[in-house]
């Protein structure tokens, strides 16, 4: 349930992937500096986040994105 980057806070985002790894504290130096998911390394697109928030967290790691 924690942020994979800075392992200080809860998982808040997920990516178009499909995959919730970060927060939002992580989540510029995510997309500046990796420009992919850090999970499986899929390009990030035009839009890059498909959801925010605390329940981001309390959901699985992983959806199929629709």
């Amino acid at each position: 349930s924690e942020c994979i980057i800075g392992f200080a806070a809860p998982r808040e985002v997920r990516f178009a992937c499909g995959h919730a790894t970060c927060c939002e504290v992580c989540l510029p130096s995510v997309l500046e500096q990796h420009r992919q998911c850090p999970v499986c390394n899929t390009p990030f697109g035009e839009q890059p986040v498909i959801a925010r928030g605390p329940h981001v967290g309390a959901e699985a790691t992983f959806l199929m994105p629709m």
